[in-house]
C-alpha cells in the first residue's frame, strides 16, 4: 500500500481484539511499518467498534489535502465479549461499528473492508451477518455479502486471495492519489 511512493504515502496501524492492543501512528518508513506488522498475532474475539475508534484516533493524523483511507480487516464476526450467559444482539454491535464506518464516509474518506480466513468464507449464519457487515462498512455500492461485489469489500480466506484484496486497494488508492 505504501508503493508507488512511499515519500508521498503514509501509513498506521493498529490491531485489537476486545480491546485496543495496540497503534503504530502514521509513518512513511517501509520497516516501521513492517516491523509493526509483525508484532500482531490473533488473539481471539474482535470487536471492530474497538477497531474502529483506534482508526479514528489514528485519524487525527491525516495530512490536509490528501487522499485518505481506513483499511479495517478482521477475522471474523463482530464480538463484544460479553459472557455465554448475556444476550447479545448483533444488529446493535454491528450498528456501533457502521456508525463510525459512515462517519468516516460522511468525511469523504474511503473506507476499505476485509474479511480474511475461512471463518468468513462459510455459508453459517454468522457468517453471512459479518459478511454483510463488512460491505455495509465498504465506501461504494451495497455488495449484499457476497464477496468483491465492489472494489471497497473482500473477502479473502486465504493468503493469495489477501493478496490479491491489497494489490486492488493500492491500484484503487493509486488511482485517488491521481485525480487529486
Amino acid at each position: 500500500l505504501m508503493n508507488p511512493n512511499p515519500n508521498n504515502n503514509q501509513m498506521a496501524l493498529a490491531t485489537w481484539d476486545l480491546f485496543g492492543i495496540r497503534m503504530q501512528g502514521f509513518s512513511n518508513n517501509v520497516s516501521t511499518v513492517r516491523n509493526f506488522l509483525g508484532t500482531m498475532y490473533g488473539r481471539g474475539a474482535t470487536n471492530s467498534t474497538i477497531g474502529m475508534q483506534q482508526a479514528q484516533t489514528l485519524a487525527s493524523g491525516f495530512r490536509a489535502n490528501t487522499a485518505r483511507a481506513v483499511v479495517l480487516m478482521t477475522d471474523g464476526a463482530n464480538f463484544l465479549g460479553v459472557s455465554a450467559t448475556a444476550a447479545v444482539d448483533q444488529a446493535s454491535v454491528n450498528a456501533s461499528s457502521l456508525a463510525i464506518c459512515n462517519a468516516f464516509k460522511a468525511q469523504g474518506t474511503i473506507v476499505y473492508t476485509v474479511g480474511f480466513g475461512t471463518e468468513l468464507s462459510n455459508n453459517s449464519a454468522s457468517s453471512v451477518v459479518a459478511r454483510q457487515f463488512l460491505s455495509d462498512c465498504a465506501t461504494g455500492p451495497n455488495g449484499g455479502g457476497q464477496p468483491n461485489l465492489n472494489n471497497f469489500y473482500f473477502v479473502a480466506p486465504d493468503a493469495a486471495a489477501l493478496s490479491r484484496a491489497f494489490t486492488a486497494i493500492a491500484g484503487s488508492l493509486s488511482k485517488v492519489q491521481i485525480l487529486q
